[in-house]
């Protein structure tokens, strides 16, 4: 695809939403967990990458940690590694569960 990919968008009827940039590292936890630690900038300009600045001034980080996909049956030896994991880090960072819904990206369209 060549071209404006906002502009295209746009022409279908998107609406733009957000924007924003995460920065930051991965990392694979017992080939089980997807461990990203990252920090999130806002764009001070649309589009223009040069402007970024932090979105939270604090310089706080953001620690992610996903499981890969599995089968049912190893959903609870799963949460037992997340909780295991969980406790490594206690008084390090505060990790938390985040129900799935919350993380949905939802794209408006207008007519």
């Amino acid at each position: 695809m060549k071209g404006d990919a906002f502009k295209y968008m746009s022409n279908l009827g998107y609406t733009f939403g957000f924007e924003y940039v995460r920065k930051g590292y991965a990392f694979v936890y017992k080939d089980m967990f997807r461990v990203t630690v990252t920090q999130i900038f806002k764009f001070e300009s649309p589009h223009d990458i040069s402007t970024l600045s932090l979105l939270d001034p604090t310089n706080t980080w953001l620690v992610e940690v996903s499981s890969i996909s599995i089968i049912q049956e190893a959903v609870a030896k799963t949460v037992e590694e997340i909780n295991s994991f969980k406790t490594l880090f206690t008084g390090i960072v505060d990790l938390g569960y985040v129900d799935h819904l919350y993380l949905l990206n939802k794209v408006t369209y207008r007519s």
